[in-house]
């Protein structure tokens, strides 16, 4: 905005200059240095007290110095939040509230500086810069404290975020965890980890040969992640996740009150999700969550089944117990194992064998409930005509006779349902060319039974394995053998015992 000394040098300019002179020296265009050549320094004066713009944040800057006075190094992006928040109508963006708090915040400004130093280059995708930090947390306004330590974890091409919190230090098995509930929120394991010289992970370094934590190499290696150690006292190896320590301590922790450490777990998923991971990043110009899904496909996602601690055993109802409460399966999965994996306030069940889902369930508070999905039963509570139909449905592909199935029916008059569902299995099992090699001789036997199809299918399977393993020799076979000495006949025995004689 052109103010008084702009006025002035005008003023000096003219009377040696040309007009288009003194406007290149004054860096403004030609017709305002006609405008302020002709006003006299009273009327410069009134015009520039009357001409001074009025700011959208005006009506906030009673809030926006009790925030700066009392949170000195809060960022504008969270100053901007919290005033939007009380004053809806401001539609300004974030470098138009920087100009603005910047006399503001000469005020209050800290003379402690720290520098960091800028990483430009892109890693590759599925890396992810891990580094711990701890703040001292505000819970009220009479200046109780506790401390907060957490983990934070980054990828380096998508800035996609998560942090993880605690009470006390982190110890190993605490910084395991830490990556577990990292895993569950990402949806996957990255292919590399990058960390600093924390004793969490290495024991020793020389010559850059890394002697690593024995408990955390176990995890890594159990999970199937590469590891990767920087080099002492080199930040810009793992630039990004020292800038991203420092976005969770002054953009979130920093100018707001925690009652406990619940607290700031639950604020902590809901800034990640309502702001870290959705803003335009500055160095990207996207937004992490956006990077994220072209880095998702590159992820590793059977974590799950290779913790122990989230497997469960179905009991003969299919019901599993988590945290005092029990929840309904499908019924094809009693007593089985599936694996549990709580995501948000879902728990989501997952088939331990082919690892698909099969149940989700929301996570239920209370204690001692149980909570369960009428169509998880479904199957059982079929009439025994409707499975019928079912199972004739499903041998469509063979050329059968539907006499089969009622002759089963009546042979198993009390275990009905059971021989049904075993077909259906065993249709799964075996091929159609083999079903109809032995069908003919399904309905001439006195008794038909689940098992005694299962061994005709089993034993004809063999038999024509044999069969082609045999085929496959005698074409292979390019000489005659000699004819075995147990095929002859008697008549050749006689002539030796003559000759000998």
């Amino acid at each position: 905005m052109i103010g008084e000394p702009v006025y002035h040098k005008i003023k000096s300019a003219i009377e040696k200059k040309t007009v288009r002179e003194t406007a290149e020296i004054a860096e403004v265009s030609p017709n305002t240095v006609q405008k302020f050549a002709k006003m006299s320094l009273e009327e410069a004066h009134t015009f520039f007290s009357n001409s001074k713009r009025i700011s959208q944040f005006d009506i906030a800057l009673e809030e926006i110095e009790e925030l700066l006075s009392a949170h000195p190094q809060m960022k504008a992006p969270k100053v901007l939040r919290k005033i939007q928040s009380k004053y809806p109508g401001i539609s300004c963006k974030e470098r138009a509230l920087r100009n603005y708090i910047k006399p503001i915040r000469e005020k209050y400004k800290n003379s402690k500086i720290r520098y960091y130093h800028p990483v430009i280059e892109n890693k590759e995708k599925c890396q992810v810069q891990v580094d711990p930090g701890e703040f001292t947390i505000k819970q009220d306004e009479f200046g109780n404290k506790f401390k907060v330590y957490f983990v934070v974890f980054i990828f380096s091409y998508s800035r996609m975020m998560f942090v993880s919190y605690q009470e006390r230090p982190y110890k190993t098995e605490d910084f395991i965890k830490a990556h577990l509930e990292a895993f569950q929120y990402f949806g996957g394991i990255a292919k590399e980890f990058v960390y600093d010289q924390t004793k969490l992970v290495v024991i020793q370094e020389k010559y850059r040969e890394v002697w690593f934590n024995k408990r955390f190499h176990q995890f890594s290696t159990k999970h199937e992640f590469l590891p990767v150690v920087c080099e002492g006292y080199d930040p810009e190896s793992k630039g990004k996740v020292e800038r991203a320590v420092q976005y969770v301590k002054n953009d979130f922790l920093y100018g707001d009150y925690f009652s406990n450490i619940e607290s700031v777990r639950k604020c902590g998923i809901e800034w990640l999700n309502e702001v870290s991971n959705i803003r335009i990043h500055s160095t990207t110009g996207r937004k992490p969550l956006e990077m994220f899904n072209e880095e998702k496909p590159f992820l590793r996602t059977d974590y799950h089944f290779k913790n122990d601690e989230n497997f469960r055993n179905v009991d003969k109802v299919g019901l599993i117990s988590y945290k005092g409460n029990k929840y309904s399966v499908p019924h094809e999965f009693q007593r089985k194992s599936v694996v549990v994996v709580k995501n948000s306030e879902k728990l989501e069940i997952y088939d331990a064998e082919n690892k698909q889902k099969i149940a989700s369930h929301n996570i239920c508070i209370s204690k001692n409930a149980v909570i369960t999905n009428t169509n998880h039963y479904r199957n059982i509570r079929k009439n025994i005509e409707e499975l019928t139909q079912e199972t004739i449905d499903s041998m469509k592909n063979i050329n059968f006779d539907t006499d089969l199935i009622f002759k089963l029916k009546k042979d198993n008059p009390k275990i009905v349902r059971d021989q049904l569902y075993g077909v259906q299995k065993l249709l799964t099992k075996f091929t159609p060319s083999i079903w109809n090699e032995i069908l003919p001789d399904l309905l001439e036997l006195p008794i038909l039974r689940c098992s005694i199809i299962e061994k005709n299918l089993l034993v004809k399977k063999r038999k024509n394995e044999v069969e082609s393993c045999l085929k496959k020799t005698s074409k292979n076979t390019t000489s005659k053998t000699e004819k075995s000495t147990l095929c002859r006949s008697l008549k050749e025995y006689d002539k030796k015992v003559k000759n000998a004689e």
